[in-house]
């Protein structure tokens, strides 16, 4: 009975972790696009 009832709880666990690190990792992408480009902005001497 217990496990019947964890198993939904796990798989909105799951839905929940893969959408996380989707957005995660859509945000790392983001900061490391605008990391680089401010880097090449000061790399530049003109």
């Amino acid at each position: 009975m217990t496990e019947m009832a964890s198993r939904p709880a796990e798989l909105v666990d799951a839905a929940t972790k893969a959408r996380f690190l989707k957005l995660f990792s859509i945000i790392v992408m983001r900061m490391t696009t605008a990391l680089a480009a401010a880097a090449r902005r000061q790399g530049d001497p003109g």
